[in-house]
């Protein structure tokens, strides 16, 4: 194997690895869009506030912010 190959390879690991880290990314937010629609249905229901921070694992001032 080359050096063109090595460096060829090493780039396409190196873009994969940056894929794989904005997929993770993508999927967290996705998760924290979830929780605080969640946490909206929850207070709109009248959810004591301790209830929705135990589901939703959302910090008081997050659902505060709602």
């Amino acid at each position: 194997m080359g050096v063109k190959e090595i460096l060829l390879d090493r780039a396409k690991n190196e873009g994969l690895e940056r894929g794989r880290q904005e997929e993770r990314a993508k999927v967290e937010d996705e998760k924290k869009e979830l929780a605080r629609e969640i946490a909206r249905e929850m207070l709109a229901d009248g959810t004591p506030i301790d209830q929705v921070i135990k589901y939703t694992r959302m910090s008081k001032e997050e659902i505060e912010s709602l």
